[in-house]
Order: C-alpha cells, then sequence, then structure tokens
C-alpha cells in the first residue's frame, strides 16, 4: 500500500518551470531516495509534499490525506532562518 502519492504536479515561479508532471509513490515502509542535478526540483517536491508550497495542478496524498495541515508531516529548511542559532537553541 502507498504510504505517499504525488500526481501530476506542476509548479511554476513566475516563467521558470520547476517540475511538470512529476507523478511517484512511495509504499509503507520502504526507504527511497530523491536524487538529481542542482535546479532538477529535489526541495520543491519537499516544499509541496510539507505544505511549504502549493502545486500550480496536481495532487499529493499522504496517508490517504490530501490537505497539507493534516498529512502531519515537517520540513527543515535548507537555509535556517536564525543562522547564528543551532538546532538545539531556540531563538
Amino acid at each position: 500500500m502507498s504510504l505517499l502519492i504525488l500526481r501530476n504536479l506542476l509548479k511554476t515561479f513566475g516563467g521558470l518551470v520547476a517540475m511538470n508532471s512529476v507523478t511517484f509513490s512511495v509504499d509503507e515502509a520502504s526507504i527511497v531516495g530523491l536524487i538529481g542535478p542542482n535546479g532538477a526540483g529535489k526541495t520543491t517536491t519537499f516544499n509541496i509534499i510539507t505544505g511549504n508550497y502549493r502545486p500550480d495542478s496536481g495532487e499529493v496524498i499522504f496517508d490517504r490525506k490530501d490537505h497539507p495541515q493534516d498529512r502531519g508531516i515537517g520540513h527543515r529548511p535548507d537555509v535556517p532562518e536564525h543562522p547564528a542559532v543551532s538546532g538545539h537553541e531556540r531563538p
């Protein structure tokens, strides 16, 4: 059974197409990786899965939930909001 399903995701930033027709699923209890060159859309994909970005079209279903706030997953950005603060400190 698929725990994560992405169907026909499209995300653009102005005239730049960051991802187009991205479709894949991840089965429960599996370990997978998302690899690709810089600019391939890996971070955009994670930002859409976590609800930080909304896709222009397509859908994300995690654990049978299609609303980002109901998915119960989060994301630690590549660049911290407070660069001088480590992961163990609070701002």
